[in-house]
């Protein structure tokens, strides 16, 4: 037991991947520091030459178990993962879960497959769990749905699978494992996961052909909380908002301050943030400690950048015999009234509100009018996003401020030039970008 002088306010752990490599060396290690007898019961460790899920779920609970006799009720217990794969996800929730910790809330960051999980020490009174290890298929579906809604955009099967573990540890599901942990866990919560994407035609899988669950994205063919945004959008408006607010701010702050608004599901991949701050932010200082809104993103910059290109637009239109008409979206209709080009001059990525809008009238040839700055943003949105990827593929196309001023400058622009040097600039194509924050 800890001296009664010392009173720890939390618990910190670093949960390492079942590697047969890492564990083998821990028992040598121990055995250095602490001499033989003490670390008689490791020995184990070094015959084994399998470290799976099962054996690292019951490691974790004999530890835990071990560790809440030393410790007052109800304490803080923080536990981070690296290398996120199912079975180790699921260890990370059983193996506390049985042994007594009460479960609070997971971080998933999905780019550096990194699991920050929040525990509490069994509270003061313990409370009865259901009597019950099982994943209902009705429940199974309807806690993978939900998260796909909140979320509104592709996820990964690691993303869904740490979804299905967080859903039964609030549930309270794992904490029955107490007495004997099921050694077929992980192909049961496996095959209720499989079960519910192949039953469920709300949820497609963006894949190759013949490839496995595994690999891919997992999304909605049509989201019914259409009152919802993308997650990628929420936090780019969020960060937007933010950089705007602050005369100056720290990448670090910004960072974290992002991560508490979007907690537990609603937790953004690393590379997102970065893309988003590189997008929209500039160093005030040569050491980059300090950012703030670029000076071309001032929102009054980039009002007045707007209406200079939708004043070019419509000249352009007039000089080709066209009639303008409108602003977001701007038509553009021949002397019959066809409709041949709609333009949306934009200055960010929030363009799914253009996918689904039933006042949008269809053109032949639709343009998302953008900054040259958000090329490399959107970019990687799609890169991330099948969905959008088809979306954009399919009716869209991208033009570029700096592409229309140059255009507006040739004398000798007509109808057909104008056709084919509209897609000059493409997405793909970009200028030396300023330094990365990180």
């Amino acid at each position: 037991p800890l001296p009664e002088t010392i009173q720890p306010a939390a618990v910190l752990g670093a949960i390492p991947r079942p590697n047969q490599a890492f564990w083998t060396l821990c028992a040598l290690w121990s055995g250095w520091l602490w001499g033989r007898e003490a670390v008689t019961p490791l020995r184990s460790s070094l015959d084994r030459r399998r470290y799976d899920w099962f054996w690292m779920s019951q490691a974790l609970t004999q530890v835990f178990r071990e560790v809440q006799e030393h410790l007052p009720p109800d304490l803080p217990v923080w536990l981070n993962g690296a290398e996120i794969l199912p079975g180790f996800c699921l260890s990370m929730y059983s193996g506390p879960a049985a042994a007594g910790l009460r479960y609070d809330s997971t971080a998933f960051d999905p780019d550096f497959d990194i699991s920050q999980m929040s525990w509490r020490t069994r509270p003061a009174v313990p409370a009865i769990p259901k009597a019950r290890v099982a994943f209902p298929a009705a429940e199974t579906e309807a806690a993978l749905l939900e998260f796909l809604q909140v979320r509104a955009e592709p996820v990964s099967y690691t993303q869904l699978f740490d979804s299905l573990c967080r859903h039964y540890s609030l549930a309270q599901s794992l904490v029955n494992l107490a007495e004997a942990m099921p050694n077929d866990l992980l192909n049961r919560l496996q095959s209720a996961v499989e079960q519910a994407l192949r039953k469920n035609g709300e949820i497609i899988h963006y894949a190759d052909a013949g490839a496995s669950m595994e690999s891919g994205w997992w999304g909605l063919t049509h989201n019914s909380r259409n009152d919802l945004e993308p997650l990628a959008e929420r936090v780019e408006r969020w960060m937007v908002t933010e950089l705007v607010r602050a005369d100056t701010i720290s990448p670090t702050a910004l960072i974290q301050e992002t991560y508490r608004q979007f907690p537990g599901a609603l937790t953004p991949g690393f590379d997102l943030l970065e893309a988003i701050f590189n997008s929209y932010a500039a160093p005030t200082s040569a050491t980059a400690n300090w950012w703030s809104l670029s000076a071309k993103d001032q929102p009054a910059a980039r009002r007045s950048d707007l209406q200079e290109i939708t004043r070019l637009l419509t000249a352009l239109a007039e000089r080709l015999g066209m009639q303008a008409e409108g602003e977001l979206p701007l038509y553009w209709r021949d002397a019959q009234g066809e409709l041949l080009y709609a333009f949306y001059p934009i200055a960010s990525t929030l363009i799914s509100r253009f996918f689904e809008s039933p006042g949008l009238a269809p053109a032949p040839k639709r343009y998302l009018v953008l900054p040259g700055s958000r090329a490399e943003l959107l970019s990687f949105k799609m890169d991330r996003n099948p969905q959008l990827e088809q979306q954009m593929n399919a009716d869209w196309r991208i033009l570029k401020f700096r592409h229309i001023r140059r255009l507006a400058q040739r004398n000798d622009l007509d109808l057909h030039l104008f056709g084919e040097l509209i897609n000059a600039d493409p997405l793909e194509w970009n200028q030396a970008t300023q330094m990365r924050m990180f």
